[in-house]
Formats: structure tokens, sequence, C-alpha cells
């Protein structure tokens, strides 16, 4: 069956809609990017001083560090920051308090340690929150002059001059409240990881692989924190129409399924997983409900440019050829190659549906040369669109094509 796709269908990208415009996650409202941040961080730091907002929380020991809140590390940071939080958190400090402060700033021995944790600082979730809003800065990263709420380099200023050393930036947003999250517990790894790359590519939707599956603490027990972040970033933003949805998982499927973690695990199961309701959408678009296994359109080269307008060249997975394919190809003259199975085969800027097995489907602005086998017949837009024709008509056009196929 042929028919056309838009005629102003423009490349996009798996790069779009960075900086989305609506803040949601799992149905909840943060109320603002500040609360969204927060909201990351804290279900990851601490969710038991969020299951018991008003309760009062002592000290923790995280990697020897006494840290308190939402991780609040005062090995981490000077004296005169932390009393700078506390101030702006409007949390009162005892004389003894203060001395243990000042005695475990100096000398961080186990004895002052010991001393500080057991001073009697608590904090609960409101004040906790404070002190957490003074580690990870003002939304964007600029600090106020003078500064008397924020630590001297927060997470937020931190992730902007990280990202601004190879000219990238990051609006506020869902993505960027996930990358503050990693940026916060995992400090400079951000930067030397392949998420700096996919960013400064301006591929979102590898950005988004890279936190779940790439980044190389996960070597050190933090994946589960990273597949958190990464569903706060969100795979699809809250405004991606079909089109985006397509190159998305086109992307994912095409290029990712082969791909390890960084702690060497395979990620096929959780990627198909994670892709499932896009597959589904695009079944009930381009397959009239029938489950495919893969969907496959190349939008970027190795380097992260743009291909649309290349010849692409889509095939189905020798050790794969039993399953059902989704393919798309772009704006060039692409080469379509599907598998044993009833495949989907769609060109660029006009369309053809197939469902017989081991097709190839070049296709260009007029003529679609379509290749079963040996068997090659050309198709030119000569052809009214099925929507055009009747029935009987569309039947009869349909066997002149398969007998054109058997001859040539």
């Amino acid at each position: 069956m042929i028919t056309d796709l838009r005629s102003d269908y423009v490349y996009r990208g798996p790069n779009i809609m960075w900086g989305a415009t609506v803040i949601v996650s799992s149905n909840q409202d943060f109320g603002g990017y500040i609360a969204y941040r927060n909201a990351i961080v804290k279900a990851i730091e601490n969710p038991a001083i969020l299951a018991n907002p008003t309760g009062q929380f002592g000290f923790d020991i995280v990697g020897g560090n006494p840290t308190l809140g939402y991780g609040f590390d005062f090995a981490q940071i000077s004296e005169v920051e932390i009393l700078r939080a506390f101030n702006a958190a409007g949390t009162a400090l005892t004389q003894t308090q203060l001395t243990a402060i000042h005695d475990y700033k100096v000398n961080p021995s186990n004895a002052n340690r010991t001393t500080l944790v057991g001073s009697g600082i608590t904090v609960d979730d409101a004040s906790a929150t404070a002190l957490l809003n003074a580690m990870l800065g003002p939304a964007g990263g600029q600090l106020p002059t003078p500064n008397n709420q924020y630590i001297n380099d927060p997470y937020e200023t931190s992730l902007t001059r990280r990202l601004n050393n190879d000219g990238a930036a990051i609006a506020i947003s869902p993505e960027r409240a996930a990358l503050v999250s990693a940026n916060y517990q995992s400090g400079n790894y951000i930067v030397q990881t392949d998420v700096r790359p996919a960013i400064n590519a301006d591929n979102r939707t590898e950005t988004w692989w890279q936190i779940r599956y790439g980044m190389e603490q996960q070597n050190g027990g933090y994946q589960s924190r990273r597949v958190m972040e990464s569903n706060f970033f969100q795979l699809v933003p809250p405004s991606a129409g079909l089109e985006d949805k397509k190159q998305i998982i086109g992307y994912l499927h095409f290029q990712k399924l082969d791909a390890t973690g960084a702690d060497g695990s395979a990620t096929r199961n959780d990627l198909l997983s994670q892709t499932e309701t896009l597959r589904t959408e695009l079944e009930e678009e381009y397959t009239g409900g029938v489950t495919v296994d893969y969907v496959f359109m190349e939008v970027r080269d190795a380097s992260g440019g743009k291909i649309f307008d290349n010849a692409n060249v889509l095939e189905a997975r020798q050790d794969d050829l039993d399953k059902k394919y989704l393919m798309f190809g772009a704006g060039g003259e692409d080469s379509l190659t599907g598998g044993d199975a009833a495949d989907f085969l769609f060109g660029g800027r006009t369309t053809t549906r197939s469902l017989a097995a081991k097709e190839t489907i070049s296709s260009t602005a007029e003529t679609w040369n379509w290749r079963r086998g040996s068997k090659t017949v050309k198709i030119r837009r000569t052809i009214p669109h099925p929507r055009e024709l009747s029935m009987p008509t569309w039947i009869l056009v349909s066997l002149r094509m398969a007998l054109v196929a058997q001859t040539s």
C-alpha cells in the first residue's frame, strides 16, 4: 500500500525539546523548577525524611563524612559556608554546636567527628530543604551579590560552568534538574563520561541513555540513582509529537540495542521496556495495531550530525531476522531491508507500507524501487493514492504490481 506523509515533514532529530515547558513527573505537580529539582534529590538522598517531614533527624556517616539532611556534607565545605547555610535556613546553633563544627573543620579526626555527630544538631524536612538549597544554589546557578545564602560554588553553578566550557547550556527544565542531581552526587564525573559529549552534540535522547546506563559511577553502585535521574529527565518530553517520538525510539532501537552500560551489563531488555509505550503508539498509527519488535530510523551519524537528507540504509538485524520491524527512511534516497517476518517499511518524503517479507525499498520524492528477492518493480507517483481508489480498483492495481514483480 502506498500513502503520503505530510508534504511539510521536517527533520527534527533526537535533540528535540531541551527545556520542556511542562514540569511534571509521576502525575505530581512539584510547583516549579526548584521544587522539581529538590524532589529528585530528596527522594534519592534521604527518603526517610520525606516519609516523616516533621521528625527530627541527626547525622549520617556517608563515606566517612558527617552528613545531615539531604546530603549536606560537613567535610566538603568550609566552616564559613556551613554557618552561612544554617543562617540562611534560620536554624540557630548553640555555642557547643558551633565549637564542635569549628573543631571538626580544624581537625577532622575521628574524635572530633564523634563530638560533632553527638552535638545534638538535627533537621526536619523544612530545615533540611533549606540546607539543600544552599548546596544546590539558585535556578540556573547565577549567584547573588553578595552571596549570603549559598555555598561558594553550588552545584547549579558548577554544572553551568562545566557545560559552558564546551559552549553548551541547558535551560531551567526537568532535564537540567536531573543533571543537577547527578552533578550533586558525582561532581566532575558528569563531565568525564559520555554525558558531556551527548550534550555537546545536542542529542537529548543520547543524553538520557548516558544518564541511565553510561555514567561511569554505575561501577560505584549508583545505578539505581542514575535510573531515577533518567526517569525525572524524561525520555519523552511532555510536548513531544508523533514525529518526535518516532525519531526518539528509532534512534534508540537502531543505534543502542547492543550497547552495554558502564557496569558492563546488557541494556537491551530495559531499553525495550522503556520504549514500549512509544512502540505501541506508533503501531496504532502505522501498523494498524499489529505488534512489532523493533522500530528503526537512522537520524544521526556517529558524530551527531544531521543525516536527514542522506541516503540511509536500514537493515533487519542478522541475528533477529524472524522479528517484526517498523522502519522509517528520512529525506534522502533510502534503502530499507526487512527480515523474514511481516515488516512495515516506510520511505521518507513518501511512504511505502509493506507486509511482505525480505523487501527493500529505495525511496526518493517521486520514485520507489521495491525489491523482493532478485525481482524489482519501479513504482511511480502516477499511481493514485489508495484513498482515491475504489476497493475493486485497488485490488486490481495490487495484482498488477504483483505480476510485474514476478516477471521483472
